[in-house]
C-alpha cells in the first residue's frame, strides 16, 4: 500500500473512532426539514445503488454545512464512500471477468480466420467477427472507465476524511461494524476479524455482522457456498437488505449457478430499481451470451481442412484471382 493509501486508512480509522455512528437521529438534533433531508440521504446509502450516491453526498455536505456539530452526517458520509468503493470494486470485477471471456472469443476467431480460407460464407464470418469485437470493446471501455471512477472516489474520500476529524468520544457499536466492513473491502482480514469480534460482543444479533461475515467468507476465503446461509440470515432479519441480496447473487454466480444468480439479480432490481451492480451483471451476461452465439455462427461457417467442399471453395477462389 502506498503512503497516500496508508494516510487514508489512518484518517478513516480516526474519523470512525472519533465520530462513531448513531442512528439517523441523535444529539444534537436537526430541525424537521434537515432531519427529512438526512433521512433521505441515509435511505440512499441503504439502497446500495451507487447511482444515488452523488446526490446523497451533496445532501450530507449540505447538512454538515448547516449543522457542523451533527457528527452522524459526517460519519454516514464516510460510510457512503466505503459503500461506493465496494460497489465499484464488485462491478469492475464483473466487467473484468466478462472482458476476459470476450477477449478469449475474439482471439479464437482471429486465429482461426488467419489459419483458413475454408469458409462457406465470408460475409457471415465477417459480420460475426465484428459482433465479437464490438462486444469486447464495449465492455472493455466500461471497465476502464470504472477503474478511473474508483480512483476518483478514493480521492474524494481522502479529502473528506482529512477535513473532518475532531473530538474524542468512545467508539460506538456501529463504528466497529463499519470498520469491520471497511477492512473487508480493503482485503485486510486480520483487522476485519478484530472489529467483527468487537461487534459480536456489543451486538451479537447484528444484521450487518451476518453480511460482513458472509462477504468475508465469499471474497477473502473464497467459499461462496458457506457464505449464502449468512446472507440468508441477514435477509431473514432485514428483507430489504439490498447489499446482502446482491452478494447472494454474486455467490451463486461463483458457484456456477448462473440461472439462480440471474434470478436473484432480478430480485435486487425489484428492490432497488436502478441497482447498477445487478443491472451490469445481467447486461454483461446478455452480452457474453450474444457473443457466444456470434462465435458459434463463425464456427458454423468454417469447414474442415480436408473437406471436399473446402477444396472446391479454395479452387474457385484461386480461379477468380487469375
Amino acid at each position: 500500500m502506498n503512503l497516500r493509501g496508508q494516510r487514508f486508512l489512518t484518517l478513516l480509522l480516526g474519523l470512525i473512532l472519533v465520530v462513531g455512528l448513531g442512528a439517523c437521529s441523535s444529539k444534537p438534533t436537526l430541525n424537521e426539514a434537515d432531519q427529512k433531508i438526512f433521512d433521505k440521504a441515509c435511505d440512499m446509502v441503504r439502497s446500495d445503488d451507487k447511482n444515488q450516491y452523488p446526490e446523497a453526498e451533496k445532501l450530507f455536505k449540505d447538512i454538515i454545512t448547516r449543522n457542523p456539530d451533527f457528527k452522524d452526517a459526517i460519519f454516514w458520509h464516510a460510510q457512503m464512500l466505503v459503500a461506493w468503493g465496494d460497489a465499484l470494486a464488485q462491478e469492475t470485477k464483473v466487467l473484468s471477468e466478462q472482458t476476459k471471456k470476450l477477449k478469449a472469443m475474439v482471439d479464437e476467431v482471429q486465429q482461426k480466420y488467419r489459419q483458413t480460407r475454408r469458409v462457406r460464407d465470408k460475409k457471415k464470418v465477417k459480420e460475426n467477427m465484428e459482433k465479437l469485437t464490438a462486444a469486447f470493446k464495449q465492455v472493455n471501455k466500461l471497465y476502464n472507465k470504472w477503474l478511473e471512477d474508483t480512483t476518483a472516489i478514493k480521492d474524494r474520500a481522502f479529502e473528506m476524511v482529512a477535513k473532518n476529524v475532531a473530538g474524542d468520544p468512545a467508539p460506538s457499536y456501529m463504528a466497529h461494524r463499519v470498520l469491520a466492513d471497511y477492512y473487508r473491502v480493503q482485503a485486510h482480514k486480520p483487522k476485519c476479524l478484530e472489529f467483527m469480534d468487537n461487534v459480536k460482543q456489543m451486538n451479537p444479533d447484528s444484521v450487518g455482522l451476518r453480511f460482513i461475515q458472509g462477504a468475508l467468507t465469499m471474497t477473502l476465503d473464497e467459499k461462496p457456498a458457506e457464505a449464502i446461509p449468512l446472507f440468508d440470515e441477514a435477509l431473514k432479519k432485514d428483507p430489504k437488505f439490498t447489499k446482502a441480496l446482491y452478494y447472494k447473487g454474486l455467490a451463486l454466480d461463483k458457484m456456477g449457478k448462473k440461472a439462480e444468480a440471474e434470478a436473484v439479480m432480478k430480485d435486487v432490481i425489484k428492490q432497488s430499481a436502478n441497482h447498477l451492480g445487478a443491472k451490469t451483471y445481467l447486461d454483461m451476461t446478455t452480452v457474453v451470451l450474444e457473443a457466444g452465439k456470434a462465435l458459434e455462427g463463425f464456427n458454423a461457417e468454417l469447414l474442415p481442412p480436408d473437406s471436399t467442399e473446402g477444396e472446391a471453395i479454395n479452387e474457385d477462389a484461386d480461379k477468380k484471382k487469375k
